[in-house]
């Protein structure tokens, strides 16, 4: 038993060390980077310390906090410092997208590191997909999205043909 305490007191001070590491790397940066980029790194640096923290921990709860603040931070960054020249709807759309693929990261996870998969997080990530790349389109490519908008209900044809084709045991 001592044995194992000792191991996890090595784990935590383990960690410890990387999160010290982090933030030291982040304080010694805004001294040479400006100020406005280091406030945008703050949210995304602090959702991935405690995807890091809920990883280790095995926490579920840790983990979902941390996916949406690092989600929404990584979001806002994005917009506003590498697809700044994108218009309104698309430039809304990378944040949406952004905050999809962080319940994307939540499922993955909470599946991989506390072993209790978070489906539900799935959900708002969908959605968040099924808003965000439309957004996206139309700024970045209104025939695309017109297109889309036009020809999707072809998909329900499709999906329905394949159930009716489909050659079954039951009768």
């Amino acid at each position: 038993m001592a044995e194992e305490n000792g191991s996890s007191e090595n784990r935590r001070r383990h960690w410890a060390g990387i999160v010290l590491i982090i933030v030291g790397c982040y304080l010694l940066a805004s001294q040479f980077v400006p100020g406005r980029i280091m406030g945008m790194l703050a949210a995304p640096g602090i959702g991935a310390l405690l995807l890091l923290w809920g990883a280790v921990s095995r926490s579920v709860g840790l983990i979902v906090v941390g996916g949406v603040v690092f989600g929404s931070g990584a979001g806002s960054f994005l917009a506003n410092e590498v697809f700044w020249r994108l218009r309104d709807p698309a430039n809304a759309g990378v944040i949406v997208l952004s905050l999809a693929g962080s319940w994307f990261m939540i499922y993955f996870l909470s599946d991989r590191f506390a072993g209790n998969p978070q489906r539900w997080a799935l959900v708002p990530g969908a959605i968040m997909t099924a808003v965000g790349v439309p957004l996206i389109l139309s700024s970045a490519a209104p025939a695309v999205l017109e297109w889309v908008v036009t020809w999707w209900p072809a998909l329900l044809i499709i999906a329905g043909l394949l159930l009716f084709l489909r050659r079954g045991g039951g009768g």
